[in-house]
Order: structure tokens, then sequence, then C-alpha cells
């Protein structure tokens, strides 16, 4: 029986506003790009991180080059920072079903998991396991790391579905193995802390264990930010933005 199942565990991120379109449904996601600011918090290079539909990314960014930020310092001096920038955005279709409104939910600067390539084992008695709760399981860790991204404390900030057995276990080892990548002020490490998700699935056919995977999505307590699969949101940053932009509708 089990050769029959699907298993999916979560590491990417695959855009749906194809399918919200379609039922007419608002869609939340998050755009992330590698950011350069210069002592002036200019930006001054800024690289696309991950997937995501690439009419919010063109919509989106030419927005963003326009905003100011207040860079890092070093010995209270500006100075120039390589941070992760995540705007989350709400998209609503608009009447025609052709075009959509595009809000600004959530902004923010701070380090990112550089690598997240080694998934947690999954052994068929944890299989069993899923299949006689809900189907999935997911586990949201506050990690904290150093100037060389390496982990300093991982801590379980939420979990849901299925969590008997060794699966969070698993997770966490996961979570320890994958490479962070600090911010850098004047080219110098600084330690931070994300959260990020680790997310199991499984189910009788690839439809309904993508189903199950929808589940991996967590919102910060008091703020609209959120963090779903193949991604992580900063608890912290030596940067911060200057623009207000929160709010605003594209």
């Amino acid at each position: 029986m089990l050769r029959k199942l699907i298993v999916l565990f979560a590491v990417t991120f695959v855009p749906a506003f194809a399918l919200a379109a379609a039922s007419g449904d608002e869609l939340t996601t998050t755009v992330q790009w590698k950011m350069h600011l210069d002592p002036e918090g200019r930006i001054t290079a800024l690289e696309p991180k991950g997937s995501t539909i690439d009419a919010v990314r063109q919509k989106l960014e030419p927005v963003v080059r326009s905003w100011s930020f207040v860079p890092g310092t070093v010995n209270g001096e500006p100075a120039g920072t390589d941070t992760l920038l995540s705007v989350q955005v709400t998209l609503a279709p608009l009447p025609d079903g052709e075009q959509f409104s595009l809000r600004i939910d959530d902004a923010r600067t701070g380090g990112f998991v550089a690598d997240a390539s080694t998934p947690p084992r999954f052994p068929a008695k944890e299989v069993r396991k899923l299949l006689d709760g809900d189907g999935y399981a997911s586990f949201f860790y506050e990690v904290g790391f150093d100037h060389d991204g390496v982990p300093t404390s991982v801590v379980l900030a939420h979990r849901s579905g299925a969590t008997k057995g060794s699966l969070g276990k698993l997770a966490e080892e996961a979570v320890r193995s994958w490479t962070y990548e600090p911010e850098r002020v004047a080219g110098v490490g600084v330690p931070g802390s994300v959260v990020v998700p680790v997310c199991f699935s499984v189910g009788s056919s690839p439809r309904s264990a993508q189903r199950n995977s929808s589940h991996c999505r967590w919102n910060q307590p008091g703020s609209k930010a959120a963090v779903e699969e193949g991604q992580s949101l900063a608890l912290e940053s030596s940067a911060s933005l200057k623009s207000d932009v929160v709010g605003r509708v594209l």
C-alpha cells in the first residue's frame, strides 16, 4: 500500500495565482531579492531570489528600486549592507480576469536560508502515522545563527497536523544542517535569526498530497508577516526600510 502513496516534503514554493484568479480569490505571496545598500541607504544591486509569479515581480521591482533604507552601521557610521529584502503582497483579481491589484502587507530585511538542500529522512513508519492523522505535519523553527551563518539555537515556534513519532526530531536535525546567510555590513557578517518551515505531506495522489502541503504556512503573531514553504522569515535586521510602503496598493 505504501508504494502507492505520494509523499511530499515541502522545500519549494509553487505560485498559485492562476488558481486564485480563476476562482476570484485573493492570494498572499512573498517576493524576495538579495539586495545591496550603499551608506546612504540607496539600492545599488537587486538580485531576485526564489520562485515567484513573473508578473508580480515585474510589477513590484521598479517600485522597490525607488524605496529608501537605513543601512547597517559600523562604530555608529552608516556602511554598505548586504541583506535579503522580502516583500509580502496580497493579489486581488480585477473584474476583467486578466489583471490584478497588488497590496503591500509587509516588507522587511534580514538574513535567510542559503541552502536547504538536505531534506529530513521520512521513514515508512512515519508515513503510516501521518495516514492515521490528517495526512500532513508542519513544523516552524526559530533559528538563530552567528556571523558565519552557523546555527546557534533552534526553537520550535509552531507546529500543526500530526506530530506524533520522530518527525519533529527529524525536521530539527535537517534545520540544524542547513546553511544560513547572515546580513553583511561593510563585508562583515552579522548574527541574526529567522523562522523556517519544514512540512511533510502524504496522500494517495499528487493532488491530495499537494492539498495537504497547503498547510505549510505560519503567520507571525501580531503581524501580517507570514512564512511558507521554500522561504524564511527574518526576525531582526541591521538595516530598515525608511519609505512608508505597507498598505500601499499598486
